[in-house]
Parts: C-alpha cells; sequence; structure tokens
C-alpha cells in the first residue's frame, strides 16, 4: 500500500491511539507549526510520544547519505525517522507488522509518491530467490511476527544491501525481552565477509534519543567520559537527579577502557569495508534540544568524526512557520547556531566541587575559584554590547589552574542590565541546583551557612559586596 491508497481509517484500539484532533495535525504535516504542542497534550500516550517524538532524528544526522537513496525500514518503532527521510527526497520503503506506526507514517507522508508501505518486507525477496530486491540503506527495529522467516529474508536482503556499497542499521536495546537476535554472527558468515561493525550508545534510551556516540570515541579522546557520566552513574544505572560524577572512578574505568555500557541501548552499524573509502557513519556525537522547547528553538549539536569543533544547528524538520515571540527583535536575545572548538575537559562546576571536597578551607578554596569567575564575566561582559548568556560553570572549561574557555554558548543578548553581578548570581544559582545532593553531603559546604540561601548569600558577599542592588532583577 502506498501513501497514495491509504484509506481513512482508525486503529484497533480502545480508546484511538490516534485521536482526531491528533490525526488532523498529522494530515496537515509539515505546515502545522502545532507539532509538538499537540504531542505534549495531557493525553499524549507513551506510545503516541514513542512513535512521533521528533528527537528520533538525531539517528540521521549521524551518516553520510548520497542523494535518492532507496531505504528500506524494517520492524521500526517510530515514524519519524521515516518520514524525515522520505521528506529529504530518499526512496522509502516501510515494511512493519506495526499498524500504529505504518498509519502514522502514512499520515505524514501523504501525498509523497517516493514512500510506501506494507505489513511485511518487500514480497520479490519472498518469492523469488533470483529476484534482487537491493537497497542503499537498511534500517531494522525488530524482527516482528514470524521472526525466523523475516530474520531469513532480511539477511538477504542485507548482502545485497552491503555488497553493493550500502550499510544497515540495527537497534539493540539493552532490556530486549528477546534473546540477542545475533545478527554480527550472521552478517559476518555470509557473504561479503570483510564487515564492519561501528557501535552507536544511545542516551537516556532508543525512545527517548536525546545523545548519540560512537562508542570507540569514549576510547580514542580522553574525557570523553564526561558526555556519558550525566546519563549513568558508575554501576551503569540511570543517574540520580543531583548526584555528580565520581571523577576518579570513571578516570579508572577510561584507563582500562572498561566503562559500564553493557545495559545501554544502542543502534549497530554494518557496512562493507572495500566498498567504502570512509565508513558511513560520520559523527562522533550528535546531542538533539528538543523537549520543552519551542520549535524554532530545536537543534542538534554535532561533533564531525575525527574533527576538533562542534557544529550546532536547527533541527533539521520541517514543522512549518513556528508563530510567537520574536525573541531577538522583542526582548534584545538572539540564538546562536554555529560552530565552536571541541573541548573536552573539566568544567568549572567540577572544579568548584572538587575545591568543597579538598579539605581546604572553602572560603579560600571555593572563595578563589568564585573570584576568578566573577573576573572571568567581567572580561566577558562589561562593556560589551552584545553580550553571551550560557556562562554557567557547567558551560566553562578550566584548563591549567586559571584558564576560563566557554563551551555552548547558544544565546547572546543586548540587554544592558545583564553584566557581570547578575551572570554572576545566576551562574552560582545554577551550580546549587545542579549540585544539591553532592552539596548537601559536604560539609564544608556549611562554610557559609546551613541553607542554600545562606551559602549564595555568603559567596556574593565575598566577591560583589551587598546584593541588595540586584534584589528586584532576580525576583
Amino acid at each position: 500500500m502506498t501513501s497514495g491508497s491509504m484509506p481513512n481509517r482508525g486503529l484497533a484500539s480502545d480508546p484511538p491511539l490516534f485521536w482526531p484532533a491528533l490525526v488532523d495535525v498529522l494530515r496537515q504535516y509539515p505546515s502545522y507549526s502545532s507539532y509538538s504542542a499537540v504531542l505534549a497534550f495531557g493525553n499524549t500516550s507513551q506510545k503516541v510520544q514513542r512513535i512521533l517524538s521528533p528527537e528520533h532524528i538525531g539517528l540521521c544526522g549521524l551518516f553520510r547519505l548520497r542523494e535518492c537513496q532507496r531505504v528500506l525500514v524494517a520492524q521500526w518503532s517510530d515514524a519519524v525517522v521515516p518520514c524525515y527521510l522520505a521528506q529529504a527526497g530518499h526512496e522509502i520503503h516501510l515494511a512493519s507488522s506495526n499498524l500504529d506506526v505504518n498509519y502514522a507514517a502514512e499520515l505524514l507522508c501523504e501525498g509523497l509518491a517516493n514512500f510506501s508501505v506494507s505489513n511485511d518486507l518487500p514480497g520479490d525477496a519472498a518469492a523469488d530467490d533470483s529476484v534482487t530486491t537491493r537497497f542503499d540503506v537498511i534500517l531494522i527495529g525488530g524482527l516482528g511476527k514470524n521472526g525466523e522467516l523475516q530474520k531469513a529474508l532480511l539477511n538477504k536482503l542485507i548482502t545485497e544491501c552491503l555488497v553493493g556499497g550500502g550499510f544497515v542499521v540495527i537497534a539493540d536495546p539493552s532490556n530486549s525481552e528477546e534473546e540477542s537476535l545475533g545478527w554480527e554472527c550472521d552478517i559476518r558468515k555470509s557473504p561479503p565477509r570483510h564487515v564492519a561493525n561501528e557501535q552507536v550508545l544511545v542516551f537516556p534510551s532508543l525512545a527517548s534519543p536525546q545523545f548519540l556516540i560512537r562508542e570507540a570515541f569514549l576510547q580514542e579522546q580522553k574525557g570523553a567520559w564526561r558526555h556519558i557520566a550525566k546519563y549513568i552513574d558508575e554501576s551503569g544505572r540511570p543517574r540520580a537527579a543531583g548526584l555528580t560524577p565520581e571523577e576518579r572512578v570513571w578516570q579508572t574505568f577510561e584507563r582500562h577502557q572498561d566503562l559500564p555500557l553493557s545495559d545501554i541501548d544502542r543502534y549497530q552499524i554494518f557496512y562493507e569495508t572495500s566498498q567504502h573509502d570512509e565508513p558511513p557513519l560520520a559523527a562522533d556525537f550528535l546531542h538533539s534540544s528538543i523537549g520543552a522547547r519551542r520549535q524554532q528553538f530545536w537543534t542538534q549539536t554535532v561533533k564531525p568524526r575525527g574533527e576538533g569543533f562542534v557544529r550546532r544547528c536547527k533541527a533539521p524538520l520541517n514543522l512549518g512557520d513556528s508563530s510567537g515571540l520574536n525573541v531577538e527583535s522583542d526582548l534584545g536575545f538572539a540564538h546562536l547556531c554555529e560552530s565552536e572548538a571541541y573541548r573536552p575537559g573539566e568544567t568549572l562546576s567540577e572544579r568548584m566541587l572538587k575545591a568543597l571536597q579538598s579539605g581546604s578551607e572553602p572560603g579560600i578554596a571555593f572563595g578563589s575559584l568564585a573570584k576568578q569567575y566573577y573576573l572571568f564575566l567581567s572580561e566577558q561582559l562589561n562593556g560589551r554590547s552584545v553580550k553571551l548568556v550560557d556562562l554557567l560553570p557547567d558551560n566553562i572549561v578550566v584548563e591549567g589552574q586559571d584558564t576560563f574557555n566557554t563551551i555552548d554558548q547558544e544565546w547572546t543578548t543586548t540587554d544592558s542590565e545583564f553584566d557581570a553581578d547578575v551572570a554572576f548570581i545566576r551562574g552560582l544559582v545554577y551550580f546549587l541546583s545542579r549540585n544539591t545532593l553532592a552539596l548537601d553531603r559536604l560539609v564544608q559546604a556549611r562554610y557559609f551557612g546551613s541553607t542554600h540561601g545562606d551559602f549564595l548569600w555568603g559567596v556574593i558577599k565575598d566577591i560583589i559586596g551587598s546584593p541588595d542592588r540586584l534584589t528586584q532583577l532576580l525576583v
């Protein structure tokens, strides 16, 4: 069935998975600007979020894709990836026994001649071994019904894809109820035999793929563990809010190349090395900033493979014109989408926590860092008409004893009241909120008082004097 022949049907669910208002939105896609608002509506189930969440487009930003590729999407769990690829001009065939995914994809791709969908794999592959059904890219989410038959057919299609210079991506959830499907073994024992297998770790999960990172990059780049330690703790479980990474433990993991990754969702990528001058996997990592943001501020931050910079760009999902406030003209803020140097080192936030853990008098160790932070803010902001906004401790990398470098600078402002004093207090509040549990466990943090408010005002008074003039701005 192609999108052109899609009937106006409901799904066998009680109550319907896609309520009428959502169906109307999907039929207008991509011109409808409230796609994300409808997804955030109170009765949106986790299943609907999984099928329609825009975060899934991050996968498409990892690879080198030539124009007009033939792509098979088999038993995939979301409709966003096939829809995005179809809108990008690729020829997409979605083969899925999940009627909900099929229905959503048909709605999103309605009118696109380069999109087709069926409940099973392409019939030619099943009916006649002499018929070649070739794809340039194959994405596999699972086996679906008739698992062994599906696997045999997919192996045939995979072999043809790899021989022809294509690549295969397989979603590999860590908590799958099925036994391992053994794709690597099957692919390697079938022609072609020179098959590379790369893995991309997915955080926090395949259902919510906010951050994707090439597993080998964690071994190649010293300090890259910091990217994943914000998502998982030292045991590999999801990190509890407010708990900070144990740097020495992670450094030991890194030294022995034994990071706690066994329970992490991932994508496996296969390709025939003799058919590629360079790997199809073109990124070291990709971060999608979508969540509760307005659509016009959805971004992807990508580190190209082997390069020393990261690039921030608008999320490449066409959701039409976004209505609402123009922050640049109305409030004097501007949203930055540009490249900056990749700096994987220790952040000021981490250095501040170390100062409180060191056993030295907090007024000296932490106070010295706080003063350096304030002086750095003064250099960055005072006397400038256009000012960086994201000058937070997590967004400053410290090199040596006193060299501060900014990272992840996404906003600027022309607001004359945004000065070093305001930025300093903002940064301290952010530091407190991000490290609440860690600070509560440190006796040294009580040097400035027994509460977080005491801590905040104590540091402020030591650095900039009375905060009274700033009270109105901070309320």
